[in-house]
């Protein structure tokens, strides 16, 4: 997964020139492909991150959660956050080039997210999306693992 990181990098950053693969195993077993955009002319706070831009990939195939993370270029502490938002967070494998695999929580210390806030509903949760595609009780596919 890691080769394959590099591989996703896409030639779209007009303004860093900084390029970062993502890919992203489901907890279905499928990969999901991301890069970083960059738009010219607009402020680079409208960057899409690679490990966004995998995460965003795998939405809308209704994956309940990401087991591993492949990502050519450490995450910032921006997409750190994004992913501590996932159902699966706190079983997230992060793999970086050069580096021992690491729990995604190891990387955010002090971490703040949803249950803090006592939402249960995590992002990849089908009742955050409203989807009604699993019998099964929500509360089951929404809880953070």
């Amino acid at each position: 997964m890691l080769a394959l990181s590099g591989s996703a990098e896409v030639r779209a950053a007009a303004y860093l020139n900084f390029f970062v693969g993502a890919v992203a195993l489901g907890s279905s077993g499928s990969l999901y492909f991301g890069a970083n955009y960059e738009f010219v002319g607009q402020a680079l706070s409208f960057t899409v991150h690679g490990e966004q831009a995998a995460t965003a990939h795998a939405i809308p195939t209704a994956e309940i959660g990401m087991q591993m993370l492949a990502v050519s270029a450490a995450p910032c502490g921006y997409c750190r956050q994004f992913l501590y938002e996932l159902t699966t967070a706190s079983t997230l494998l992060i793999l970086l080039p050069k580096t021992p695999p690491a729990l995604l929580t190891s990387l955010i210390p002090d971490a703040f997210g949803p249950s803090d806030l006592n939402v249960t509903a995590a992002l990849m949760c089908p009742v955050a999306r409203h989807e009604r595609f699993r019998r099964e009780p929500a509360t089951r596919w929404c809880r953070r693992r």
